[in-house]
């Protein structure tokens, strides 16, 4: 169903993540197991209901900006020809949101992520600042309950991972900004923008 792996000549942000024998993007990995834990969706059926991801870039001015989705992916798996130079050499705002569609159209907004993209000297996403935020990412997931002794100690590193991982590659909206990211999902596409 899904495990992880190893890929070779794999970007760092995919760090080897397989679901249905597909790679993605441990973003994407993380936001189904969260949805998931959420709604308590058996993962098979999670991910054949018909949702979308829609990736948003905010720009300094807190206007909000759609990115297609298939170059959000060109730009993670470090696509030589694939680029932003208006972001380059910058650390950009961005929402990944994940929408609940019924006949194409969307509903219900199941998820946003704020979150942040750093981009090298050429507008390409910068592969160490995604390769750490992927490591940290995976350190926020809980041990494994494979193995309990008997012990007085709490395993509590997740809980403070979770913590850097918020304040070091997360921000929060404002009430604006999430207003604008509401009008373009619902309004733009009930008037076929």
């Amino acid at each position: 169903m899904f495990g992880l792996g190893y890929f070779h000549n794999t970007p760092p942000a995919f760090l080897g993540l397989k679901i249905f024998g597909q790679k993605i993007h441990y973003l994407l990995f993380i936001t189904i197991l969260t949805l998931q834990s959420i709604t308590k969706i058996p993962l098979t059926d999670l991910v054949a209901m018909g949702t979308s991801l829609r990736i948003f870039l905010v720009n300094e001015d807190d206007t909000v900006q759609r990115l297609a989705l298939a170059k959000y992916d060109r730009l993670l798996e470090g696509h030589p020809k694939e680029r932003l130079q208006r972001f380059a050499g910058k650390r950009i705002r961005y929402a990944l949101v994940v929408v609940d569609l019924v006949d194409r159209e969307p509903v219900e907004i199941l998820r946003i992520q704020y979150s942040y993209l750093s981009f090298d000297s050429e507008g390409r996403i910068d592969p160490a600042y995604a390769e750490a935020e992927a490591r940290l990412a995976f350190e926020v997931l809980p041990p494994l309950p494979i193995e309990r002794t008997l012990s007085s100690v709490i395993e509590a590193r997740h809980l403070f991972a979770k913590k850097r991982y918020e304040l070091q590659y997360k921000w929060r909206p404002t009430p604006e900004i999430e207003a604008a990211l509401i009008r373009e999902i619902f309004v733009k596409a009930k008037n076929g923008q």
